[in-house]
């Protein structure tokens, strides 16, 4: 996804993809445009755009005058992006790119996303001032961050640590590595940024039954590495311990259960 703790390659970024994507980040893409108005013919970029959900959504927005960027450090989760959109070519576009070096002139974009990738950032106030700068003055910016972890990150946090190693598990939360509203609205406007909006989004993630899903949310992570090295019984009992933990958010379907993000609105000042 982003430079950082949390790189996958190709099996995992298409474990993303199909996991991941369809239960987690659409909704929340979604959810987030709700409170984001895009606007036909606006430069769009996506930061740290992953498979390109956000991208792939926004596209239909800005329509033909319009322009969407996706850009990531990992090549294999381009890959799945550039399959993946259905937008004419010259609307939307992918670049693999350090976020603390981004190829683009100051003042490129009117608007600026970032998804779920700011905590994986190794230099937050570099990446911050870095989107600032390819922002034309008065630009928005739409930054989210997990504020809380969900029932099942922490559910297999622990059982991971418990079959494999505390390293893992750590490893496994990194998407929570860095949650601090303060923190991170304060360097939002340490970056250049006015008008600082913080607000909270909660969507519903929706998974299947636990040995189908599970061991497919644990492939599009790191993690995901270490628990295919496991022998069969003891990915069974990562898998058995934690769905009889979620028991609480059990449904017909599989699981459902909450999974809280901050939001952060600004301009470029």
């Amino acid at each position: 996804m982003v430079q950082g703790r949390f790189q996958l390659g190709g099996d995992a970024a298409s474990a993303y993809e199909a996991q991941k994507v369809p239960t987690v980040f659409l909704p929340l893409t979604a959810l987030m445009l709700e409170h984001f108005e895009v606007r036909p013919g606006e430069r769009v970029i996506d930061v740290a755009c992953g498979t390109g959900i956000v991208a792939r959504l926004v596209a239909p927005k800005v329509g033909a005058a319009g322009r969407v960027v996706g850009v990531d450090w990992s090549e294999p989760m381009l890959e799945i992006a550039r399959a993946a959109a259905d937008a004419p070519t010259d609307t939307l576009e992918w670049h693999q790119a350090d976020v603390t070096a981004l190829p683009f002139e100051r003042g490129t974009f009117d608007v600026a996303f970032c998804q779920q990738g700011f905590q994986f950032f190794p230099d937050k106030p570099a990446a911050l001032g870095e989107i600032r700068r390819i922002l034309d003055d008065g630009g928005r910016l739409a930054l989210s961050v997990w504020s809380e972890p969900s029932p099942l990150f922490v559910a297999l946090a622990g059982v991971l640590a418990k079959y494999i190693s505390d390293e893992v598990a750590e490893r496994w939360l990194a998407p929570y590595s860095f949650r601090d509203g303060e923190a991170i609205g304060a360097l939002v406007t340490e970056a250049g940024f006015s008008h600082v909006e913080l607000r909270a989004l909660t969507i519903d993630r929706r998974i299947g039954p636990a040995e189908v899903s599970i061991p497919s949310e644990i492939a599009g992570n790191p993690a995901g590495a270490d628990f295919a090295k496991c022998d069969p019984d003891t990915r069974r009992r990562i898998v058995a311990e934690a769905a009889a933990i979620l028991a609480p958010y059990r449904t017909d379907a599989g699981f459902t259960m909450p999974q809280e993000s901050h939001l952060f609105l600004a301009r470029a000042s």
